[in-house]
Parts: C-alpha cells; sequence; structure tokens
C-alpha cells in the first residue's frame, strides 16, 4: 500500500474544501435513514401511504445525499408498483436494520425479479446507492462501472494491493473492503477527529474524479465496454469491437490515448458529444473493422466519436443501446450542470509546452463559464464571436502579464491626467482586475430598468430638489431646471451645470468607484440611483452573470508584485459570501474590497519556459492545474506522402520525454496548418521554421541529443574538427578533447525527401 500518495491526495481534498457541503448531505441522509432504523427496531413497519418520500429519496430521486443517479430514471408507475409489494418492503426494512452482504444480495436479487416482471430492466432501482445511505461501511461510489474501474486503477498502480478474490467479487464486497483499507491508512485522523467516516468515504470518489476519470484513456474505454457488454468482446492489436444487446456493433483504436469510439449513427445534439468524422458508405476508414466490426466497414455509414471522459462514454452506450429518452436527456443535462459546477474552479491555471493550444482553449474555458447556452460543438468561427461579443460587454477581460506588469496595472494606482483646461490631477484609476470585479458586484438589472428608474429621478427632482454629496462629500442640489427630462445641479457657489444621463447611465452600466473625466456629479446621482435599485430588485430578481478575467502567460510576471494583497482574497473561502469571507483596504484609494465568487480566473502558462515547482507557492495553492498536452491524436487523420503527422509528433515526444522531460515536448498546434496545406514543403517548412529552432532551446544546442530525437534520419551532419587547421599552435596533449568535439549542419536536401521524415518514425 502507497500510503504516501494516499496521504498526499487526502490533504489536497481537505485543503481544497469542495467535500463540506456534500458532507452535510451525506450526513443528513444517513441520519433520515437511521431514525428509520430506530422506529422499525420499535415494531414499525414500512408502508406506501405513510414512507411514499422516503422511499422514492431511497431508491429513486435524482440524487439524495450520498449520491446523484449516475442510472436510467424508473418509471413512476413502475415504482409504485414495486414498492406496494409487500416481500420488497420487507427486504428493504432487513437491509435498513442489517446492512449486510446478505441484505445487499437479497435487495439485489428481488429488486431484479420486479423490474423483470414490470420489463424495466433497463431502469433499474438504485440498490447500491440504498446501500450507501443504511451504513459507513461502504463509500459514496455507487456507479458499479465507476467503483470497478476504481479498484483497477488502485491496483495496477499499486496504490492500495486488492487480493483476487475481493477483485471477483461484487460491489458491496470490494466497497468494504476498500473503506476498510483506507480506515487503517487514516486511524490516527480518525481516533484525533482531524476526519471522519463521512469525509473518507467521500474521499474515495474523489480519487475516482480526480485520479481515474481525468485520466481517461483507450484502455479504460475497453475495460469500461467489457463491463457493460460481457462476452462480446474481440480484439487484435489495431482494433477492439463490442456489442450491445440489440446487436449493435461499435469499436475503438485500443493504442490511442484519447478515445474514439467507432458507431454506427450521429449522436443525437442533446448529448454533446464530439463528432471527430463521418464516413459515407465509400470513405476510407480503419481497414481492421472488416475483421471484427463488419457492419462498420467500407460499404456502410460510420461515425467516429472522441469520447474525453467516462461520463461521455457512458451518455453515447445509453443512447446506442436503445434507452435514450427525453427524461433520460434532461438527467444527462442535469449531470453535465452538476459536473460544471465541479469542474469550473474559480481559478484555474491551462498549462502545458509550447503549442499546446492553451491561449487557444481559454476562449472555450471562457465561454462555459459566461454562456449559459454554451455549446463546444459550435463552429470555431461561432465560437469566436461569441467571444468577441462578452469581451465587448465587458464580462471577459483579457490580459498578459510580463516583467513589467505591476500592482498598479491589475488592482488600483496612481494616474496624473488632464481635464480639459489643461489642468493636471493625480487619481487613482481601478486596474483591470478590480474593473472586473466592480462589474461583477454590481446587480446587472436590465437596461430597461435603468432607463426607467433614471426616468424616475427624474420625475422626482421635478417635484422637488434633491441634496446630494460628491465622493469628496461636497453637498450640491439636484433639480429639473428645463421642465423637459433634464437633470441639473446648483454646486455650492451657484453654478449650474447640465448632467448628461447618459454620463449617469454610463456609471450604471459600467459600475466603478473612481470617477471618471471628472464627473463628480455625474457619479453622485448614479451612485443614488444605484442604491434605488438595489432596493427595488432582490438578488433573485437580478441577472446572475458570471465574469472572466483571463491572464495570459501568468508565470512571466511577477505574481507577489502584481497581486500583492489581492492573493489572498482570490480563494474561494475567502470570497464575497462565503463562510470565510474576507475583504482588505486598498492602498491608494483605501476602500474597502473583496472579490466576488462570479470572478473566475484562467491563466496561462508554458511549463517548458518554467516548471511549476518554480511558481509562486502561494499562486499554486489558490489554483487548478488544467494540463494541455500534445494531442497527436488530432493530426491521425492527417497524411503527407504517406507520412502520418500524428504518429511522427506521437514518437517525437516519446523521445524528448526519454532524454528530457515531459514539460518539453513539442505540441500538435505547429502542425495543424497542415489540415489546409499537406505538401511536403509545407512539412518541411515547418520543421525548419519550428520545430528544429524548438529543440535547439530545448537542449541547449546539444545537437548530439536532437539527432537523436530525429533517430539520425540525415537532417543533421557531424563534421569533425579538423584541429591542426584551426588550432596548429595548441599541444598534441589536447587530442583527446579535439576528439570528443563535432560541430553539425542542417543537410538542406534532407528536408526534400519525405524519406527523411518516414525515418523518424521507423525504429
Amino acid at each position: 500500500m502507497n500510503i504516501v500518495i494516499l496521504k498526499q491526495w487526502f490533504n489536497d481534498y481537505v485543503e481544497s474544501g469542495e467535500e463540506k457541503s456534500w458532507r452535510k448531505d451525506y450526513e443528513s441522509t444517513f441520519n433520515k435513514v437511521q431514525e428509520v432504523k430506530q422506529k422499525l427496531n420499535n415494531s414499525y413497519k414500512l408502508s406506501v401511504t405513510k414512507d411514499l418520500e422516503f422511499l422514492s429519496e431511497f431508491l429513486k430521486n435524482d440524487a439524495n445525499g450520498v449520491a446523484s443517479k449516475g442510472q436510467s430514471n424508473l418509471a413512476n408507475d413502475v415504482f409504485d408498483k414495486i414498492i406496494r409489494d409487500s416481500e420488497f418492503l420487507n427486504v428493504i426494512e432487513n437491509i435498513i436494520q442489517r446492512p449486510t452482504e446478505e441484505a445487499y444480495k437479497a435487495l439485489h436479487s428481488y429488486g431484479e425479479q420486479l423490474l423483470t416482471q414490470y420489463s424495466s430492466t433497463n431502469r433499474p432501482l438504485l440498490f447500491n446507492r440504498a446501500c450507501a445511505s443504511c451504513t459507513l461501511d461502504v463509500s459514496t461510489l455507487v456507479d458499479a462501472n465507476k467503483f470497478n474501474a476504481l479498484v483497477r486503477f488502485l491496483n495496477e498502480s499499486e496504490i492500495i494491493t486488492i487480493p483476487k478474490e475481493i477483485q471477483d467479487n461484487n460491489w458491496y464486497v470490494k466497497n468494504k473492503f476498500l473503506v476498510e483499507q483506507v480506515k487503517t491508512v487514516f486511524k490516527e485522523e480518525l481516533e484525533t477527529g482531524k476526519t471522519d467516516l463521512f469525509s473518507l468515504n467521500i474521499f474515495l470518489w474523489r480519487i475516482y474524479d480526480r485520479q481515474v476519470s481525468k485520466n481517461f484513456n483507450a484502455k479504460s474505454a475497453v475495460n469500461y465496454l467489457n463491463d457493460r457488454y460481457p462476452n462480446t468482446y474481440t480484439s487484435t492489436k489495431h482494433i477492439a469491437a463490442f456489442k450491445t444487446s440489440q446487436g449493435r456493433e461499435l469499436a475503438l483504436d485500443p493504442k490511442l490515448k484519447t478515445p474514439i469510439i467507432i458507431c454506427d449513427a450521429e449522436p443525437p445534439i442533446e448529448l454533446k458529444l464530439l463528432v471527430k468524422k463521418a464516413y459515407s458508405e465509400d470513405d476510407p476508414r480503419h481497414h481492421h473493422l472488416s475483421t471484427h466490426a463488419k457492419s462498420l466497414m467500407l460499404g456502410n455509414k460510420a461515425y467516429y466519436i472522441i469520447v474525453s471522459n467516462r461520463d461521455d462514454l457512458e451518455k453515447l452506450c445509453v443512447w446506442y443501446d436503445g434507452n435514450l429518452d427525453q427524461e433520460k436527456i434532461n438527467q444527462f443535462r442535469n449531470q453535465d450542470n452538476n459536473v460544471s459546477k465541479l469542474e469550473k474552479p474559480l481559478n484555474r491555471i491551462l498549462f502545458g509546452a509550447a503549442g499546446t493550444g492553451k491561449t487557444y482553449n481559454t476562449i472555450n474555458h471562457a465561454l462555459s463559464i459566461v454562456d449559459p447556452e454554451y455549446d463546444p460543438q459550435l463552429d470555431r468561427k461561432e465560437l469566436k464571436k461569441k467571444f468577441d461579443d462578452y469581451k465587448e460587454q465587458g464580462q471577459i477581460k483579457f490580459v498578459t502579464f510580463h516583467q513589467s506588469f505591476s500592482y498598479e496595472d491589475f488592482v488600483e494606482g496612481i494616474r496624473a491626467d488632464t481635464d480639459d483646461n489643461g489642468q493636471l490631477s493625480y487619481e487613482v484609476k481601478d486596474g483591470v482586475f478590480k474593473e472586473i470585479c466592480n462589474r461583477a458586484a454590481f446587480k446587472h438589472v436590465s437596461e430597461v430598468y435603468i432607463d426607467k428608474e433614471i426616468d424616475d429621478f427624474v420625475a422626482q427632482i421635478s417635484l422637488n430638489e434633491k441634496l446630494l454629496e460628491t465622493k469628496t462629500g461636497v453637498e450640491f442640489t439636484v433639480f429639473n431646471s428645463s421642465g423637459k427630462g433634464g437633470i441639473s445641479v446648483r454646486t455650492t457657489t451657484q453654478n449650474e451645470i447640465v448632467i448628461s444621463k447618459k454620463a449617469i447611465k454610463n456609471y450604471l452600466l459600467d459600475p466603478s468607484e473612481n470617477i471618471r473625466s471628472n464627473q463628480a456629479y455625474a457619479w453622485a446621482i448614479a451612485r443614488y440611483i444605484k442604491a434605488e435599485l438595489d432596493e427595488k430588485f432582490s438578488d433573485n430578481d437580478t441577472r446572475s452573470k458570471n465574469f472572466v478575467l483571463i491572464i495570459d502567460e501568468i508565470n512571466r510576471g511577477n505574481i507577489s508584485r502584481i497581486f500583492g494583497e489581492i492573493i489572498t482574497l482570490i480563494e474561494d473561502s475567502k470570497r464575497q459570501g462565503a463562510e470565510e469571507e474576507l475583504s482588505v483596504t486598498l492602498p491608494y484609494s483605501k476602500e474597502e474590497f473583496s472579490v466576488p465568487s462570479n470572478v473566475y480566473i484562467i491563466g496561462t502558462m508554458n511549463s517548458s519556459d518554467r516548471s511549476l515547482t518554480g511558481l509562486d507557492i502561494a499562486l499554486r495553492r489558490r489554483f487548478t492545474f488544467v494540463e494541455m498536452p500534445p494531442k497527436p491524436e488530432l493530426l491521425i487523420e492527417i497524411e503527407v506522402e504517406g507520412v502520418n503527422v500524428g504518429e511522427l509528433l506521437k514518437i517525437i515526444n516519446q523521445r524528448i520525454e526519454v532524454l528530457l522531460d515531459r514539460d518539453h515536448c513539442i505540441g500538435h498546434a505547429n502542425f495543424m496548418s497542415l489540415n489546409k496545406d499537406r505538401s511536403r514543403e509545407h512539412l518541411s517548412a515547418i520543421f525548419k521554421q519550428k520545430i528544429i529552432p524548438q529543440l535547439q532551446e530545448y537542449f541547449f544546442d546539444d545537437w548530439a541529443k536532437i539527432n537523436m530525437v530525429l533517430n539520425a534520419n540525415g537532417m543533421l551532419k557531424a563534421k569533425p574538427i579538423e584541429r591542426s587547421a584551426l588550432f596548429p599552435n595548441i599541444e598534441s596533449d589536447s587530442e583527446d578533447f579535439f576528439e570528443e568535439q563535432k560541430t553539425w549542419q542542417l543537410v538542406e536536401t534532407a528536408f526534400d525527401s519525405i524519406a527523411s521524415f518516414s525515418k523518424i518514425i521507423k525504429h
């Protein structure tokens, strides 16, 4: 057992604070069941009339405190028939009172019998979740397929050794075994009260979520499909095929990192699955399909579907099995919403080697946060247009860090300004982060309501003048001088100034604590109207908007200098409305400042430029890191005169990982232009202008290693040093040094031959 890794994962889990809300709901559900258990011990009997709500939450509802359902939802009429079966109620009472393996098996056995009787085997009851609601001896990972994936992962990675007899047993036995192992590891923490069984049981789900689900590959997909479609698996080295109970075939290449499922129809758009390519009957495709999945071979339509995680694969299988209806679509949509809450950290950094699409993908990440109708399958041009629209509206801001970027640029600072009369003044100006926080903190009511509120204000001052104060405390009078809806102010020196409604409206649409263009009176009037709006509209009435600040090259800036005291406030638990909300007094404006909970920060970081360990520790602790690895699979369809570019990149990166490390790989973006121009000349230009120079930088001009990366394909040529010609006066005792030295040069003619590129792959 690898106790060190388990402790490290647990510390990360506790520090994230993710389990707090779930743990509370989990304990609440468990306590409800214990209350029912107490009643049953006192001769109480369950009945449909008295306990329908409890039974529904126990066996059927979308979610209880233990877990949300990951299976098909049982029809209400079938559920009503099942729970009216007196013997089934006895089985339920038994597992509540004695949650043993025998009771679990009895619940499964009799429940499956009833489901078969009512022709509802594809819409099961939630037996595992029911069991986990009765006892803390099993974890909250109730989905059998996901749990099996966790068991395989822990055993294969030697984190927890699981005996063969346990691996081959049922969900209850395996789960109880894992919980006992984890309790042993954290015995001291349990005894000292640093954790409890609720948190430890959620911890097992967290291991699955972070270590298994996020590391989904073709092998994981094969294991899932083998569990789902037992005794149908046929395979070669190049293809793995399965059959559904209806006889429909699906297949995948088991060697790929990201699974691409080949099926006979296009999934419905509601499932939001990415179709890599649609093949007509005449389009050539994977030739091994002819031996193991003939319905998908040449002569039939086929669709290549990218599945990046286990949930996507489950969606595809539910649809492919013919079990998809509107209710199931709604369930998947709710699951997506729940996942998005877990997978939308407030602060994240996309990191990876150069050319892996970090900045490119900030658009998708930002839109998934600000756009409630975000569809990743939209054309790139449409996504970019949406992104630009949100950027124009101020919901998204983009900035690049560099060595000269400062706190004054990011939070606030004093700037010199000149008015129309040439008068110089020094004002506190908001930086990009404070600007977006001010926008996010404002209640976003419709522009129509803002116009109406301004009109109401004009009506008020038409009847009675109002006495207001500027930001500095100077009083002034607001009145309607024209009688036609105009707004004027009278200063303490009796000067009268007409105030533009547009200036007031701009402050309401784009709120700021700072005065713009010396419009002190417009700012004060807008502040008064804003207070009126806040009173009229509750938080439930206003539109909830999310805001995103994208920080490109976040590791190039001086983090402590740029963030200053704000680094504390960006933590989830320190945001506005959080349990441990904090605010600070800003040094220039002297204002109290806190960070709204609807402000998201997305950073990008080139890991080949600086390793993660070199990053500011305070920043690392407050950000979730999302790796953006090279994706040679995106190039798998690109061939240049018979050379597969995806395979080419894959081999190059494998060699770099051995000779250097995985932080210095070559990104797939370098080759994406080959989609438009698949000529050898273009591939040659990419190597000359991008790949070779990047390798020079990575290996510090160690040409021998660069030649190894290229598999000695002839693009580089070593020349021995002629000592006598270059160093005629050097003593002969330096011969050994000169024998080891070589100079290297590019062989231009090698780039003209496709054979040179083929040799990179051959091994």
